[in-house]
């Protein structure tokens, strides 16, 4: 069912209209928490790179409506994350939001590590 569910969304991320892709990441925000901690990494690294590719559009709007949605993503696999968005934002044309889920990652590991 979560495969179903983000192959859907990320169709939505793609659409023309700006409007649509800002409430697909907004339901994207809503639905990641849904996603068990440490889903599959393959599918995971999909559905971030999906969602990074949005953190760097051209209208901010998007990039802002994609920021929850990416540090929504960070509690599922906080060091896959890390590394994930550390590889794609030297492609971002300002890695300013990938700092912020990098930083939102990185405390969600620390505090992992405190649990263990």
């Amino acid at each position: 069912q979560v495969r179903n569910m983000y192959i859907e969304l990320l169709k939505r991320l793609d659409d023309s209209n700006d409007r649509i892709r800002i409430e697909a990441a907004r339901a994207f925000a809503l639905f990641l928490p849904s996603v068990p901690r440490g889903y599959d990494p393959g599918q995971f690294d999909y559905i971030v790179r999906g969602l990074l590719v949005h953190l760097d559009d051209q209208n901010p709007e998007v990039q802002q409506g994609v920021l929850p949605a990416a540090l929504a993503a960070a509690a599922v696999n906080p060091g896959q994350m890390i590394t994930i968005v550390r590889e794609c934002a030297s492609k971002h044309r300002s890695a300013a939001l990938c700092d912020q889920v990098i930083e939102r990652a990185t405390q969600l590991k620390r505090a992992e590590g405190l649990a263990d």
